[in-house]
């Protein structure tokens, strides 16, 4: 491997190259003002998810993603805030592939509806 990942995920390129931020292939339920999706792809700075909700790219949501049960961390909630860097059609379905870049990410406070 030609880097290193450190301990908030992010793989530091020894030859001088940008920052890559380690993302995951994850479907969890993620929320948001207008509406909901599932999580295609998750990692510390960035999210991408599909959703019916046809989004605006340069748009600011906020909402939560959900570990449900029988993940690896069941019942964990993230709440986050994010710009939407992109947004284009998911096949035929009528769904939208959406990325964001995460401003605000955290766990949420106990009893999060």
């Amino acid at each position: 491997m030609d880097g290193a990942v450190d301990v908030s995920g992010t793989s530091q390129p020894t030859n001088g190259a940008t920052t890559v931020t380690a993302c995951y292939p994850v479907a969890l339920p993620i929320t948001f003002e207008d509406g909901a999706g599932v999580t295609l792809v998750v990692g510390r700075e960035e999210v991408r998810f599909a959703t019916d909700v046809a989004l605006a790219g340069g748009r600011r949501v906020a909402g939560l993603v959900r570990f449900p049960a029988g993940s690896e961390a069941p019942g964990i909630v993230l709440r986050y805030v994010a710009w939407v860097t992109g947004v284009r059609p998911l096949g035929e379905s009528g769904a939208f592939e959406v990325s964001a870049w995460f401003e605000q990410l955290h766990l949420a406070s106990d009893g999060v509806a």
